[in-house]
This record gives structure tokens, sequence and C-alpha cells, in this order.
């Protein structure tokens, strides 16, 4: 007897996750990009380099997209992971920061709008003896409506800014 609801039971969970499956569209695609290369970051608007001269960004890593789709095969949104991203930033005086990121990216594309969401740690850089200089962790969210052409984008969480002693460790005030 206790076969019987047992085999029925898993007969039933199995009816119901294969419904599910095909009521919420076609299974996720899983794709992988290497993430690793190296190039100038101008300063002080340049990404990882609020500093006023040039600085060297060289990133080791590979990033994971999974796309999820809707009953049509339409593309409803994408998840990014970079799981140990590896973040190098090099002065002209020669010396290194290194930080890894952990941070999830969800991304979400239509045909009037764009959205991502970064949940996380983006990066962090610590110098020896003076703790974190510059780090991201946090909720940060940007997005654009192609119909009214508005951007936004905000920022929750925790970071930290001494651009003074960032700059100053790789000589690049």
């Amino acid at each position: 007897m206790r076969a019987l609801v047992l085999r029925s039971t898993l007969s039933a969970l199995a009816m119901t996750l294969l419904v599910a499956s095909i009521a919420l569209g076609a299974p996720p695609t899983h794709e992988v990009f290497s993430a690793t290369q190296t190039f100038t970051s101008s300063g002080p608007d340049g990404f990882l380099n609020p500093c006023t001269q040039d600085l060297t960004v060289s990133e080791v890593g590979y990033i994971r997209v999974t796309t999820f789709y809707d009953q049509a095969g339409n593309v409803t949104h994408r998840l990014f992971t970079s799981p140990g991203l590896r973040f190098t930033v090099t002065g002209p005086n020669g010396k290194s920061l290194s930080g890894v990121s952990s941070a999830v990216n969800f991304v979400t594309q239509t045909d009037t709008s764009f959205s991502v969401v970064t949940v996380g740690q983006q990066y962090r850089f610590t110098i020896p003896g003076a703790g974190s200089v510059l780090s991201f962790a946090g909720r940060f969210t940007f997005s654009v409506d192609f119909v009214t052409g508005t951007v936004t984008a905000s920022f929750t969480g925790n970071g930290a800014n001494n651009v003074a002693a960032y700059c100053t460790y790789l000589g690049a005030n």
C-alpha cells in the first residue's frame, strides 16, 4: 500500500513539473564568455580610475550568461554572473591593487526599455595597513526608457571611497 501511494505521489509530482516547465516557456540557455582583457583607463572618470593619471586595468576570468524565455520563445531576461572575476589596477609607479568580483547582474531588455540590476560586491581594493580604499557592494540599478529617453540610476549599499589613498598608492595623483 505504501509503495502504491509513493508511486502515485511521485507520478503526480513528475506530471506537475512537466506541465509547469511547458507553461513557463523554453528552458534557459547557458553561455560562458571570456572576460580576460587589459586596457588603459583614463582618469579621472575612467573605469576604476578616479585619479588624474592613466591606470592600467586588467581583468581575468569569465562571465556566465543564463538567458530566460517566455512561452513564445522571446527572451524575458538575462542573468550574468562572474564568479571570481579578478580586477587588477596598476599605476604609473608599477604598484598594483587587485580585487575579486562576486556580483550578479540581472539584465532585462524589451523593445522599449533596458535595465541592469547589480547585486553584491562588484569590487574591493585594499591597501595593506590602510584597509579598503575603493569598493562597491550593494544594489545598483540602471535603466533606460527608449520611448521617453529617460535614464535612471540608483545605489544602496556600502562603499569605500578614499580616492587620495588609492591614487597616492598607485602613484597616479
